[in-house]
């Protein structure tokens, strides 16, 4: 059974550690996956390559006005699809996998009509939080998209939750209802390998944020929360692991002014990365809009209590279980009460235990590879 997994995302494993998981699930499925870009992109990419049989990577990218690919959807598609036919039989295919519900599955609906190829797609934040959210003109592919494919995976409760509550979706849902599911991302097995559990039986002093510095993470609103919590607990530290992004150069010139606030810059390395969650004492990631953030579920594995974005990401995911603080990532002193409760609460917060095996990438491969023999079968 041959799959083309399609994804923009060249930046994140997700896709790829997926992919393989998938295939340990079900040898006798083949994935490609492929990657498509716009050649001007200059964050920094992933190594998508792998010699796990049945694996293969393609990636395509396209000298395309910048502009026009941004804010153009159709312009944007119709990029994508001719490249596409351009490198690829898409009619050898027997499912299409589409990584995110429009810049995705949009070309999976192309193939589908053209070439009645079978589909399944996955939600992400960006589908529902941008797409669904301010384009309402798109509703009616939107609709086609869903209504044509087999299954549908939400990435987390949040994101199945906020589809639920759109306007969308009181239109259009007695026909894409039934067909969805939440299935998370997982994160790698060295995570597993090396969980722990953390002390509660001291103070909570040492907050640590890993990701990037653009607007959407919201560092900056997060380190004046952080000020207004520190009035009250004069000696608590905030360290900032990351690079790039548009605040990167105003966070520089905060930490170094400020030495309770230490910028550590970017870290690569599993084992320097863990080593520095492990000296933390709790994990803060407060972004506007997250369809999952794996960072969570790490810092998770290694003990620590999470403070994180209400309605979005890992929102709703441990319901039986006090993992942390969920706050407003709009309102600085609703992210402040957030910091000052993890303090005082330290030792009432639980760790995430079994609950982490749902992370465990084997056991998502199996999922999913079941849903992909329903789908070509149905």
């Amino acid at each position: 059974m041959k799959i083309l997994y399609i994804t923009e995302d060249n930046f994140s494993s997700v896709h790829k550690d997926l992919c393989l998981a998938i295939i340990e699930a079900n040898p006798d499925i083949n994935i490609t996956l492929l990657t498509i870009t716009r050649k001007d992109l200059e964050r920094r990419s992933i190594d998508n390559s792998s010699d796990k049989k049945g694996y293969y990577h393609l990636q395509i990218q396209g000298h395309w006005n910048k502009l026009l690919y941004k804010y153009i959807f159709p312009y944007k598609i119709d990029k994508k699809w001719d490249a596409i036919k351009r490198h690829i039989n898409l009619s050898s295919f027997d499912l299409l996998y589409a990584s995110t519900l429009f810049t995705d599955g949009a070309i999976a609906l192309k193939a589908n009509r053209e070439f009645n190829i079978p589909y399944i797609i996955s939600i992400r934040a960006t589908d529902v939080n941008l797409y669904l959210k301010r384009m309402p003109y798109l509703y009616k592919l939107a609709y086609n998209i869903l209504h044509n494919s087999k299954n549908i995976i939400c990435i987390s409760n949040s994101i199945k939750s906020n589809l639920m509550k759109s306007n969308f979706f009181r239109i259009a849902h007695p026909d894409i209802l039934n067909k969805i599911q939440v299935i998370p991302n997982g994160i790698n097995n060295f995570w597993h390998i090396n969980r722990t559990k953390k002390n509660r039986n001291k103070n909570c002093s040492k907050f640590l944020y890993i990701g990037a510095f653009d607007n959407n993470k919201n560092v900056l609103l997060v380190i004046d929360a952080f000020k207004k919590a520190q009035k009250k607990y004069p000696t608590i530290k905030l360290s900032l692991v990351g690079e790039k992004g548009t605040q990167e150069k105003e966070i520089k010139k905060i930490c170094n002014r400020d030495n309770s606030i230490i910028y550590k810059g970017p870290i690569y390395d599993r084992h320097k990365i863990i080593n520095e969650i492990r000296e933390n004492d709790a994990f803060i990631m407060v972004s506007r809009e997250e369809t999952f953030g794996l960072v969570y579920i790490e810092s998770l594995s290694q003990g620590l209590p999470i403070i994180y974005t209400r309605s979005q990401g890992v929102d709703g995911m441990f319901r039986t279980r006090n993992l942390g603080e969920s706050c407003n990532p709009r309102n600085v002193n609703d992210i402040s009460n957030a910091i000052q409760k993890m303090i005082q609460n330290y030792s009432n917060y639980d760790n995430i235990d079994n609950d982490l095996e749902r992370f465990y990438w084997p056991s998502i491969g199996k999922k999913i590879a079941t849903i992909i023999n329903e789908s070509v079968s149905k």
